[in-house]
């Protein structure tokens, strides 16, 4: 299109090659991300035509040009950097095909001076400096869809994908950003320790070990090993490996060390620990309580019986005398060891919503539940005082979010929301 005087737009002339996510111009030239690769115009000249047409590049995303280099963003699957040298008028020679196997959307790219900056979920940069040789750096920034909570002393540690984000929990309201991290791998379970510790499990293998009250940054310790949900006491971690709960003492709560396993022959979904016992909830929906007096040799002490109706846990808790289930159905189960090592449902609470998380404080139970995907969420306060008679002592309503954490820090409740961490005080009414 051509501008006039009067600021308005003439067409001149249409060309037809895919829908363009991207658009750089340089010079003479139109180079435009399509949706399998990059179209190159020649717009100098009257009768524009197409310069060069490479593909398929999977999906190009977005573009960037330093003189006659064109860089494009290729998103996944097999997302890239790849450059093009355009220079000499012939065919564009490809001279860059680059990558980090962290590479999530790239959704644009910018460039200020020798750096391309990236919107890639989080802002990230790449270094070329040398043209030929970007260099990647590690994603920075706050947490941009939150996917875990973990509450230790006066911190807070939130996780999205990769990157770990450290809170300062300050008094009244203040919620105070202190760093992030890049873990190397998306992280799928987290969980506080003792000694303001903070375990985090990694999708592939490793643990990482936090301590936001010293500053000190994460460490990856059993790289080798594989760690799925957790759970922490002052002196144990434990954690679902597949079929199996292993147990790692916590003496130096920096490096945990194996101390033993039991394997239960199917998948471990939830785990909870306190004191000197485990409750775990397994893949056919079966709670199974384990006896840790022995860490380097736990025991299985009851399991649900067979005529249980069994249902998917969305959170479990043990509070050292009882446990607790609570279904995504909105069933919330109390259950002791009975006869025959097996676990007693011994009360329960129906119809509280859409079961996603537990906090304990005592004999008081904070029930966090949701109406849905991105519907309103909950929190039920239960006194537990009487496992087998639950009393309803509370509820607090949030229409307007869709929590997925809870947490008990403190004198306060931390709960996870699509725009990070609320604080709630312990009747649930939410501070501002």
């Amino acid at each position: 299109a051509r501008v006039g005087p009067d600021g308005g737009l003439t067409l001149v002339q249409e060309l037809g090659r895919g829908a363009a996510e991207d658009l750089v111009v340089v010079g003479g030239r139109v180079h435009a991300a399509v949706t399998d690769g990059l179209a190159t115009f020649d717009i100098s000249r009257p009768d524009t035509v197409l310069l060069a047409d490479l593909r398929p590049l999977s999906r190009a995303r977005s573009l960037a040009a330093f003189g006659d280099l064109v860089y494009v963003g290729v998103a996944p699957p097999g997302a890239r950097l790849k450059a093009w040298d355009f220079a000499g008028g012939g065919e564009p020679a490809l001279v860059v095909d680059a990558g980090a196997a962290d590479l999530a959307a790239f959704s644009s790219l910018v460039t200020v001076g020798g750096t391309l900056l990236v919107g890639d979920r989080w802002l990230r940069t790449i270094d070329v400096a040398d043209p030929l040789d970007p260099v990647f750096a590690p994603p920075a920034g706050e947490p941009a869809y939150p996917q875990g909570l973990a509450v230790c002393g006066d911190h807070a540690v939130v996780v999205d994908g990769p990157l770990a984000a450290v809170y300062a929990l300050g008094d009244g309201t203040a919620v105070t950003p202190e760093a992030s991290y890049y873990l190397g791998q998306s992280i799928l379970h987290l969980t506080a320790g003792g000694r303001g510790t903070v375990y985090l499990a990694r999708n592939a293998s490793g643990l990482v070990v936090l301590q936001p009250a010293t500053g000190t940054g994460p460490a990856l310790v059993h790289p080798a090993a594989w760690f799925g949900p957790l759970a922490a006491s002052d002196s144990l971690l434990v954690t679902g490996a597949g079929g199996t709960l292993r147990i790692y003492g916590l003496a130096d709560p920096a490096l945990p060390a194996y101390l033993g396993e039991l394997d239960f022959g199917d998948y471990v979904r939830k785990v909870s620990v306190a004191g000197s016992h485990a409750l775990v909830s397994l893949a056919a929906a079966q709670l199974v309580l384990v006896d840790l007096s022995d860490p380097t040799s736990p025991q299985e002490v009851a399991r649900d019986p067979d005529n249980v109706v069994f249902r998917s846990s969305g959170a479990v808790a043990w509070a050292d005398s009882f446990g607790l289930d609570y279904h995504s159905d909105g069933l919330l189960r109390i259950v002791q060891p009975g006869a025959g090592a097996h676990l007693e449902t011994v009360g329960a609470v129906a119809n509280l919503g859409e079961g996603r998380s537990l906090a304990l404080q005592g004999p008081v139970l904070y029930a966090l539940s949701g109406e849905g995907w991105g519907g309103a969420s909950s929190v039920d306060v239960l006194d537990l005082s009487d496992p087998r008679h639950p009393v309803a002592a509370g509820r607090a309503r949030r229409p307007e979010d869709s929590l997925t954490h809870l947490v008990r820090g403190g004198d306060f409740l931390y709960a996870l929301g699509s725009g990070g961490i609320i604080r709630l005080w312990p009747d649930c009414r939410a501070m501002e």
